[in-house]
Order: C-alpha cells, then sequence, then structure tokens
C-alpha cells in the first residue's frame, strides 16, 4: 500500500559540532530550491554573455562546459533547498558569537568551501528524512 501519512518530525543534523534543525521534506521544498537555482544560473549565463559582448573581462565561469553549468546549479540548489528547510541552529557563529538563522546566514554557512559543509548537509538530510520514512512503515 501506498502510505500518504507523513511524520512532521523535525530533521535534526550534527555538522562539525553544530546541530541544525529542519523541516521534514517536501516536494514544494524542492520545486522552490529548483526554479531560484534555474533562475539564478540563467542570470549568470547572461551576465557572462553581456560581459564579454562589451569586451570586458568576466570573472564568471564558462557555462559552456555542462559539468560547470551543473555543479554550480547544484550548489545554488542546495543552498536554496536549506534555506526552505533549516528552522534553527546551534554552535554556528562567527567571532565567538552565535549567528542567527537568516537567509544570508544560511548562504554563507553553504557556501564556506573551507568548511565544505554543504555536500554533508544535503547528504545527512536526505539519509535522515529517508530514515523517517521508513520508520513509519
Amino acid at each position: 500500500m501506498l502510505n500518504l501519512s507523513r511524520k512532521d518530525e523535525i530533521i535534526t543534523i550534527k555538522l562539525k559540532g553544530a546541530k541544525i534543525n529542519c523541516k521534514p521534506y517536501m516536494s514544494e521544498h524542492r520545486a522552490i530550491a529548483k526554479l531560484k537555482a534555474s533562475k539564478e544560473v540563467s542570470e549568470l549565463i547572461e551576465q557572462r554573455k553581456s560581459e564579454l559582448e562589451q569586451g570586458v573581462d568576466s570573472k564568471l565561469p564558462n557555462f559552456d562546459n555542462i559539468e560547470v553549468q551543473n555543479g554550480i546549479f547544484i550548489s545554488i540548489f542546495n543552498t536554496e533547498l536549506a534555506k526552505q528547510v533549516i528552522i534553527d541552529w546551534s554552535g554556528i557563529g562567527s567571532d565567538n558569537k552565535e549567528l542567527p538563522v537568516t537567509d544570508n546566514n544560511i548562504e554563507l554557512l553553504m557556501t564556506n568551501g573551507a568548511l565544505n559543509i554543504q555536500e554533508e548537509f544535503i547528504k545527512q538530510y536526505m539519509e535522515l528524512q529517508t530514515e523517517v520514512e521508513e520508520e513509519k512503515k
């Protein structure tokens, strides 16, 4: 039987001493993140094209390479998904001060390459969501 009931349990992710509480995954979160990522990639492609047409040395990557385009899309998608689902956190800060959960701070967290958080966040989030769904059966 296809079970349509959902648990509305908070998903807690533990990353490098921080705890991040998230909403359960829903298709609307994916749809919103996908829409925003697609729009941003399209805007970046147009910006690069415009810069090159004006003779400006564009700092944007070459989007003709599909792997580059996909990589940037995935990074933006993951960040937008995190913005959709993160409710609160602890252990995330700057200059020894806890930072509030805001879209800007989520973006800082997800795009900080030195911390390498993005992939681990998405991996844990989806794995924990799967575990919650399996427990319902």
